[in-house]
């Protein structure tokens, strides 16, 4: 009888211990890593991890989002049309980051060839003008047209705007231009500020072309109500 208790404390006693071979211990961890790779691979099928390529395509999405949010912005341009005592000018506007500016130059260079024949062709084609006041207005812009049959040289072109009672020698404006090749031509819009009053008396807008040594190439007028 005491025997048998004896024996019952000494099982309790004693350690269980288990002993685990080195190949046993690789072939458990690679077991492991093929079922977490399977696990992967079907967590990924019904899309309850993301894939790569899916996170790829979210990266690259937000991307062109934010490029559209913060691009540069374009500048827009209108043409405003100003009636007053049926008279209608027309004022281009350049609209960019909320601000506006009146159009300064815009100019076309034609390309046809013209025979040197020693002559220059300087005409006025458009005065712009607007009305401010019933007896106030400015001219805003001027088209002209050179033709250069006669050499290379840089134009200058200066601007007289007179009535009976003014100076004619007096010069409003003066414009400055790049090198004119024989040959060509251009047609070009220059933005200038002329205000006058008495806008019912007859009035010249002459301009003269100029050389860069200021030798006088031309000579244009406009003469008439500008109202």
């Amino acid at each position: 009888m005491a025997n048998d208790e004896w024996f019952k404390r000494e099982k309790r006693n004693k350690e269980i211990v288990i002993r685990l071979r080195h190949e046993h211990l690789k072939k458990a961890v690679f077991v492991l890593m093929i079922l977490a790779l399977v696990g992967i691979i079907v967590a990924q099928h019904y899309e309850l991890i993301p894939t790569v390529s899916k996170i790829n395509k979210t990266e690259k999405n937000h991307t062109e989002k934010t490029s559209e949010v913060v691009g540069p912005i374009e500048n827009k341009t209108t043409e405003v049309k100003v009636t007053e005592q049926n008279k209608t000018t027309v004022i281009n506007e350049t609209k960019a980051a909320n601000t506006t500016n009146i159009s300064k130059t815009t100019s076309k260079t034609e390309e046809k060839t013209w025979p040197i024949t020693g002559e220059i062709t300087f005409t006025i084609d458009k005065v712009n003008y607007t009305l401010k006041s019933g007896d106030f207005a400015v001219i805003n812009s001027i088209t002209y047209t050179i033709i250069n049959q006669k050499k290379d040289f840089t134009p200058v072109i200066k601007g007289y705007f007179y009535d009976d009672s003014d100076d004619p020698d007096y010069v409003e404006e003066t414009i400055e231009l790049e090198e004119l090749e024989a040959g060509k031509s251009l047609i070009k819009t220059s933005s200038i500020h002329i205000s006058y009053d008495e806008i019912n008396k007859t009035k010249t807008l002459k301009l003269v072309l100029e050389d860069d040594e200021e030798n006088t190439l031309k000579i244009a007028k406009k003469e008439g109500k500008f109202n």
